[in-house]
């Protein structure tokens, strides 16, 4: 008697092992802002980490110009995250006009 062959099987070659289940770390306000970190690192940027928040802060300079770089990460309820990324040209806060 033959059997039909199930549908759902996975369809492996002789000594084929199967795929495994690739574990990810848990979301959270410090996995979102290692994602941060692995960007600005592969840019050679230089940033600070604010101790007691989510998040990290940086500066750069242009031409007649400062910029200020805020990333943050903030658990607004459970399993749901705010990234925030804000920037803004600080000499123009100051300038005449």
């Amino acid at each position: 008697m033959k059997s039909e062959p199930n549908p759902d099987a996975q369809n492996l070659e002789p000594n084929a092992q199967s795929p495994e289940t690739v574990s990810q770390p848990p979301f959270t306000e410090e996995t979102a802002l290692q994602f941060f970190v692995r960007h600005l690192d592969e840019m050679k940027w230089k940033y600070h980490r604010y101790p007691e928040k989510s998040g990290l802060y940086s500066t750069f300079n242009g031409d007649n110009v400062q910029w200020n770089l805020n990333l943050y990460a903030r658990e607004m309820s459970s399993g749901q995250f705010l990234l925030g990324v804000n920037s803004f040209d600080v000499t123009s806060l100051f300038r005449a006009s």
